[in-house]
C-alpha cells in the first residue's frame, strides 16, 4: 500500500512530474489498447492550447453546469 493505493507484485508503477500511476497487471493489455487514443486525444488538445485555445469546450460546460458552486 503506498499512498492508500494497494500495489501488487507484478503491477507497474509509473510517474513523471504530474504524478503517478499504478497499472494492476491484469489491466495491463487492455490499458494499452486504449493508449493510443489518449495519446491522439492528448496531441490534439495541447495543438488546440498552442493554436490559442484558452479553455477547451469540455471545460466550459462543466463551469456553465450546475456542476460547479461560487464560493464566496
Amino acid at each position: 500500500m503506498l499512498a492508500g493505493v494497494s500495489i501488487a507484485s507484478g503491477d507497474i508503477v509509473i510517474g513523471d512530474g504530474d504524478g503517478v500511476v499504478v497499472v494492476p497487471r491484469n489491466d495491463a493489455g487492455a490499458i494499452l489498447r486504449r493508449l493510443a487514443d489518449v495519446c491522439a486525444t492528448e496531441a490534439s488538445l495541447e495543438a488546440k492550447v498552442k493554436g490559442g485555445l484558452e479553455v477547451p469546450d469540455f471545460v466550459q460546460a462543466i463551469l456553465a453546469s450546475d456542476r460547479v458552486v461560487p464560493l464566496d
